[in-house]
């Protein structure tokens, strides 16, 4: 589709603009957010430890007085005599829904760079940018044309959801690009019915599936698609029909795994299982609709925030968008009309609906699951405003441009609103993050814990406060020597260790039910 017009070349310019805006603010504030813990795990498990042989390490340090640069190092820096393949280990033996391509890549980062969050979140960050070209590209192949392509990366750089995932030590930006490419990929191979663009299509569905867990969906979404794409030509389908297998027999060897402590992954996963109300289901399900354009901290499993009418308007305006956007593709049969079928329903999204339907549970609901859903939004609402910017009738090419405008703002704003504050709704756990938010205010000369706790939760803390800050580990026993200095943090302290430091401090919980408590010394 070629540029029609003053208002097609606004939009692309605008757009171009915003790529470099939203590259940018990749690389803002990578230091100042919270480590959630989720964070913490990449880190445990990208030096090749898992959480028992942490928590191991904490038990034998009981009684002894350390710094917390102690906690750091044993999940910044990896074993000198270990390899890559501890990183492996520990993903078997801890984590296994979470493939290791990403860990592996963050084991080279940390041997070259460290493994400070800064420096993993910047790794973070630069695999983000892939999926910038990777998401103009799919724009361009569904729709025929660079101006939607340009779109769509624009969009796609200002998203405030895929800037949030781009700044954390997870593996959502790279998998995000993996999904863009080879979904691009695979429509550039049935445009040119090209075995070469196959095997690449087959490269990156392998290297997405070693990614994540829920690339399955997709590929099989995009073997589906395939088959009814080619049933009345069978010699089109083989082809494509044989990358998928290639790729399903490199994951195998994951798969297995996978497959062989499903259990265990059904336990871990336990909390997305746990049912909530219909009303407060439909309200996130809405508000995760809006999330890719424009986001106000609103966390999930909450009630919408009908008190402010303007924020409300904007939450019901960019549905109303994606739905008009659907409806004209999901009944084109063109090249355009491909998009939907495929990642829409390859992302799992309506079948994690039905799943909740049928348990109670909550699968839809975390954002993050249904990445190609809202990757597939962004694209689809791209080719619908680069059809109204081409269109004949000037009114409907300004109302195309003035509809761009609008999720530009909206993007722009919640990215402004979002690189300065330490804590979003993704922070969890949200009542320990914000403890640790408030203890980063405090000047604290001591650390006290306990190793049996949750290791962690402690190591978040430990990577929010100075290197050089002590930390003593308190046996079993719990005596407290008696010479402490003035302001002392306390990690989840026992009533009996309140009760003796009470009679020299003055104590206080900095957030309720956040087991972090600040100790002062009394006056005299």
């Amino acid at each position: 589709m070629r540029l029609y017009g003053d208002a097609a070349r606004l939009v692309a310019i605008l757009s171009c603009l915003l790529v470099i805006f939203g590259v940018a603010c990749r690389f803002l504030d990578l230091g100042d957010k919270f480590y959630w813990v989720d964070e913490v795990n990449t880190s445990i498990h990208a030096v090749g430890k898992t959480k028992p042989e942490i928590a191991v390490l904490l038990q034998a340090e009981a009684g002894r007085t350390l710094t917390l640069g102690f906690l750091r190092d044993l999940i910044e820096r990896p074993d000198p005599a270990g390899s890559f393949g501890d990183t492996v280990t520990a993903l078997v033996r801890d984590d296994p829904h979470h493939p290791p391509l990403y860990y592996l890549i963050a084991r080279a980062w940390i041997a070259a760079e460290g493994g400070a969050p800064v420096s993993l979140r910047l790794l973070s960050a630069l695999l983000s940018l892939l999926a910038v070209p990777a998401v103009y590209w799919l724009g361009r192949e569904a729709f025929g044309g660079p101006l939607p392509g340009v779109i769509c990366a624009g969009l796609f750089a200002i998203s405030p959801f895929h800037l949030i995932y781009a700044q954390q030590v997870r593996e959502d930006g790279l998998w995000t690009a993996l999904v863009a490419a080879s979904t691009a990929a695979l429509l550039r191979a049935q445009r040119r019915d090209s075995r070469l663009d196959l095997g690449c299509y087959a490269l990156l569905s392998i290297l997405s599936l070693y990614t994540s867990l829920l690339s399955l969906p997709v590929l099989a979404c995009q073997f589906c698609y395939g088959a009814w794409h080619h049933h009345d030509t069978p010699r089109r389908f083989w082809p494509l029909g044989l990358s998928v297998a290639l790729a399903g027999l490199a994951f195998l060897p994951w798969l297995w795994i996978v497959l062989s402590q499903l259990h265990r992954i059904a336990d871990m996963n336990s909390g997305s299982a746990e049912p909530i109300s219909p009303a407060l289901y439909a309200q996130t399900l809405f508000l995760n609709l809006s999330r890719p354009f424009f986001d106000i901290d609103q966390p999930s499993y909450q009630a919408l925030p009908f008190q402010e009418p303007a924020s409300m308007l904007i939450l019901v305006l960019i549905p109303a968008i994606e739905i008009i956007a659907m409806a004209m593709f999901l009944g084109n049969r063109t090249r355009a009309g491909n998009l939907p079928r495929i990642m829409l329903a390859g992302a799992g999204l309506l079948g994690a609906i039905a799943l909740d339907l049928t348990t109670g549970g909550r699968h839809a609901l975390i954002p993050r699951y249904a990445l190609p859903s809202w990757l597939a939004f962004q694209v689809m609402i791209a080719g619908f405003l680069s059809r109204g910017l081409g269109a004949g009738r000037p009114m409907r090419r300004w109302a195309a441009c003035l509809c761009f405008l609008f999720l530009a703002v909206c993007g722009i704003t919640s990215t402004a609103t979002y690189l300065p504050r330490p804590l979003w709704w993704t922070s969890r756990p949200p009542i320990l993050a914000r403890a640790v938010v408030q203890a980063q205010l405090l000047d604290v000369d001591m650390v006290i814990a306990w190793p049996e706790l949750d290791g962690v939760g402690l190591l978040s803390l430990a990577e929010s406060l100075p290197r050089e800050t002590k930390l003593l580990f308190l046996d079993g026993s719990g005596r407290i020597a008696a010479s402490l200095p003035a302001s002392l943090l306390l990690y989840d302290p026992s009533d009996a260790v309140k009760q003796s430091l009470g009679e020299r401090y003055v104590l206080e919980e900095l957030v309720p039910s956040s087991y972090l408590w600040i100790a002062r010394a009394r006056p005299g």
